[in-house]
């Protein structure tokens, strides 16, 4: 697993910043995790720090990580690098929301995240953000798909349409 706690007592009222690197077993976690072939790095740093009531945190922060992902094209590895940004705002729940649905409006500001038994996992924020960064279709930049191809002119383009195969296919059985 990949966790940095803070406990937020603990944290000053300038805030406090904290560097992260992942071991070999929590890239290994994070590579399980986001179905990756490999992380060779991930590292991160954060600061977190607290808003003027006391009672949420702002954590705000960045990471750069070093990837192995399956090319959907051509099905084989490939290097690449992933960095990105996270902010986020931490704080205990409205009094008798603890266990309730949220329901946000699109113009509404998010509400606060949860804090876990009053800490904060800076890790785990990051980690949430890099899965949310990484491509679905990943693809090696030497990849090459040349298996579909749509007509050459116009005509044959707007015939390419999805019930030109079965106007093809039902033509070929009347033969």
């Amino acid at each position: 697993m990949f966790h940095r706690y803070l406990d937020v007592a603990a944290i000053p009222p300038k805030g406090k910043f904290l560097r992260i690197e992942a071991d070999e077993a929590e890239r290994n976690d994070l590579a399980e995790r986001f179905g990756l072939e490999d992380v060779k790095s991930f590292s991160g740093e954060v600061s977190v720090t607290p808003l003027p009531k006391g009672e949420n945190f702002v954590l705000e922060g960045k990471y750069e990580a070093e990837i192995v992902q399956i090319c959907v094209i051509s099905l084989q590895p490939f290097g690449c690098s992933v960095k990105g940004c996270v902010s986020r705002r931490y704080g205990p729940p409205p009094p008798g929301e603890e266990d309730v649905e949220v329901l946000v409006e699109m113009d509404e500001e998010d509400p606060p995240e949860p804090l876990d038994e009053g800490r904060i996992d800076a890790a785990e924020a990051l980690a949430e953000e890099f899965g949310i960064a990484l491509d679905p279709f990943p693809k090696s930049p030497e990849a090459q798909f040349d298996g579909y191809q749509v007509g050459s002119d116009e005509s044959e383009a707007e015939d390419a349409g999805p019930f030109a195969a079965l106007a093809a296919l039902k033509d070929k059985m009347k033969e």
